[in-house]
């Protein structure tokens, strides 16, 4: 993201009884709570450390601005645009962003807790140690993001895409988060971390989950192709009517997990334990498991 000298923004000043900012066309406007902005362009304006609660963004742009641990909550952002922004810190709670969109911003520590989220689109965003608490995240876009540390948790992020995701240094949290009808591609995490999570018709593909845990989640009706889980653990886990086709689950843990009319095809399978899986029928078509056995049982 391209960072500006400080004497580049439009700061705001104080006229002893409001926060003011001059546009660009030498109009003032007045930065306090309850506001409506609807349909303004902001072009390297800072409204870092500002309390903009319960004000209507909706349309608005923000290009090259800084927005640090600036307070949006409660307020209208519907279809607004943010571009080339550092909005690190800043606080979305119980917010409305629909259609909202981020394109390259530093949104790191950002919180969008208890928010309708809908259709929102995030593109080449810094996203660690990110909240998404309770949130609406339904048809959501994720783009070249990196997400590590991002907690997502008891979110609704049906239907969304996941397109080179990036979480190598910590792990990208999500407990209790409803991720049926959603896409992951090109994505590599580390350590991800999934806690009575559902995946129902997910689609996985050329992604990387290396050293994954995954806890109590159900995974249904879903397909899984040349997607690396080595060195994962599926603990408890439930796999119902799955296609696993040219993945990687060498030295992979499915502890306590039960499989259901699944299908594993051209994937490695080195080391992986399934000694502890309860399986219900198990299509398995040229796999490669090191050993030459049918099936691979790692003691």
């Amino acid at each position: 993201m391209e960072q500006h000298n400080e004497i580049d923004y439009k700061r705001p000043f104080f006229d002893g009884e409001n926060h003011n900012v001059i546009m660009e066309d030498g109009k003032t406007v007045v930065l306090e709570p309850f506001q409506d902005f609807s349909n303004l362009v902001f072009v390297k304006c800072d409204f870092s450390r500002l309390s903009l609660t319960s004000c209507n963004f909706s349309g608005c742009q923000f290009i090259d601005c800084q927005m640090e641990y600036t307070e949006f909550s409660h307020s209208d952002l519907s279809r607004a645009v943010f571009i080339n922004s550092n909005v690190s810190g800043s606080a979305f709670l119980w917010g409305t962003l629909y259609q909202t969109e981020f394109r390259g911003c530093n949104l790191n520590v950002a919180r969008f807790n208890y928010a309708n989220l809908t259709r929102i689109k995030f593109d080449s965003c810094k996203l660690k140690n990110a909240e998404f608490k309770g949130s609406v995240l339904t048809k959501s876009v994720f783009k070249k993001c990196f997400m590590d540390n991002c907690v997502m948790s008891g979110s609704n992020i049906k239907n969304s895409t996941f397109e080179e995701i990036s979480a190598q240094e910590h792990p990208w949290s999500l407990y209790g988060v409803d991720l049926s009808g959603s896409k992951f591609f090109k994505c590599y995490t580390e350590h991800l971390r999934a806690v009575d999570c559902r995946f129902k018709c997910v689609f996985f593909d050329q992604s990387n989950l290396w050293k994954s845990k995954f806890y109590s989640c159900t995974f249904s009706h879903s397909l899984l192709i040349h997607t690396g889980f080595n060195e994962s653990k599926f603990r408890k886990c439930l796999f119902i009517s799955c296609e696993f086709e040219a993945c990687r689950l060498r030295v992979t843990n499915f502890d306590d997990s039960i499989f259901e009319h699944n299908k594993i095809a051209v994937s490695s399978l080195e080391s992986a334990d399934f000694s502890s899986a309860i399986i219900f029928g198990m299509e398995l078509i040229d796999n490669y498991d090191g050993i030459g056995t049918d099936f691979p049982f790692f003691y």
